[in-house]
Parts: structure tokens; sequence; C-alpha cells
């Protein structure tokens, strides 16, 4: 009889063994996905502080050089694409289509000596360049914290299980393969990016 009650005691004791690594595991990737969750709202808020710059950017530069229609449409297109982008992904082409358009534009700008002397105009530019740098640091935290909720998700004794109950993998925020002029830098060749 007695060897019957360590048989249960010690299968009732592996069950609430992992009973609690499951709890503790879930527990875990509840709280990563919500800096993921918290990291991505901030790294959208950025977002939306540079696109909410575009047009006023439009509207000094259209005042100054009102025959540059074309520039001004791709402007308002990546800001509509951007509108209309749901996933990281997504956001993240938009975002790029968005840094051409604004090159673009401050292309234009640069041809205008007396925009480049108007105050509100070095402002916006001054705006847009800090609106980059938080973009840049945004991101890091965002795309830090879902490598590492990823890296959760897919351990070999919880994938299956965490993506049963609806925890998946997270889109990554890659940055825009061009640089805006905001940064003040040129952008990168292809051939040395390769070489790194």
């Amino acid at each position: 009889m007695k060897p019957l009650i360590y048989i249960v005691v010690i299968v009732v004791a592996l069950a609430l063994l992992g009973g609690l690594l499951f709890f503790s595991q879930y527990i875990g990737l509840v709280s990563m996905n919500e800096v993921a969750k918290q990291d991505w709202a901030d790294l959208d808020v950025q977002l939306r502080s540079r696109a909410d710059l575009a047009p006023d950017l439009v509207s000094a530069v259209k005042n100054r050089a009102p025959d540059e229609e074309e520039v001004f449409n791709g402007v308002a297109d990546a800001l509509g694409r951007l509108a209309a982008a749901a996933t990281p992904s997504a956001r993240a082409e938009s975002e790029e289509a968005l840094t051409i358009a604004l090159d673009r534009l401050l292309a234009v700008a640069e041809n205008c000596p007396e925009l480049n002397a108007d105050e509100d105009f070095i402002r916006l530019q001054i705006e847009l360049a800090d609106a980059e740098k938080r973009i840049d640091a945004s991101r890091g935290r965002y795309n830090d914290n879902v490598e590492i909720y990823n890296m959760c998700t897919d351990g070999f004794l919880v994938s299956n299980v965490a993506r049963r109950i609806g925890f998946l993998p997270r889109e990554r925020f890659e940055p825009p393969k061009v640089s805006a002029k905001a940064h003040g830098e040129a952008a990168p060749d292809e051939s040395e990016t390769e070489k790194n």
C-alpha cells in the first residue's frame, strides 16, 4: 500500500510542478506581449507626430514653390497609404514612401533661399529631425522586445501551447531603406551595407 501512496504523491507533485511551470510561462508571455503592445503604441505616437508635420511642411513649400504639384501629391499619397497601413510591415513600407516623399519636398525647399531663411520652416525641419530620432529610439525598443517575445513563444516547451492559446509571433518594424534628409545623412550605399 505504501508504494502506491508514494506513486500517487509523486504524480500529484509532478502535476503541480507542471502546472506551476505552465502558469509562470503564461504570465511571462502575457507580460512580454503587453510590453510589446505598449512599445508599438509608443512607436505609433512617434510615427504619427512625424506624419502630422508633413502637411505643414507641404504648406510652407507650396507658398514658395507652387508649381511643384507632383511633389505635393507624392506627400499626400504617402500620407494616404500610411493611414491605411495596418500591420508593422505595411506600416514600414508606408513610412518608407513618406520618407522618400519628404526627401523630395525638402529637395525642392533647398532651391528656395527665402524658404531656407524662414524661421517657421526651420522650426519644422528641426521638429522633423527630432521626430526621426524619437522614431529610431522607439523602433529599437519595440524590435528588441518583439525579439525577446518571439524567442519565448518559439521555445521548445512553449511553442505549441503558446500558439494554441493565442500567443503568435509578432512582426518587427524594420526601418525604411532610405534615410530622410531631416537626419542630414545620405542614404546608405547598398554595396557598403552588404559588406558589413
